[in-house]
């Protein structure tokens, strides 16, 4: 129920987190440093707190 949860899209963000860590496995850390994180860098000073935190998410996933 979306009244229950107020973060609507957590869901997606989580299978979008997933898919990086997917896409790094399959494509390799080198492509994943030239064409996905120089893109997603700059999420870490994106005014919204969200877009910094699925940034650290990333991270943390792409070390495991």
């Amino acid at each position: 129920e979306l009244g229950r949860n107020k973060d609507a899209i957590k869901a997606l963000r989580e299978a979008a987190v997933q898919c990086v860590k997917s896409l790094t496995q399959i494509l390799g850390s080198q492509w994943a440093e030239k064409q996905l994180f120089s893109k997603i860098m700059s999420f870490q000073t994106n005014p919204h707190y969200i877009h910094r935190m699925t940034l650290l998410f990333i991270i943390q996933v792409r070390q495991s």
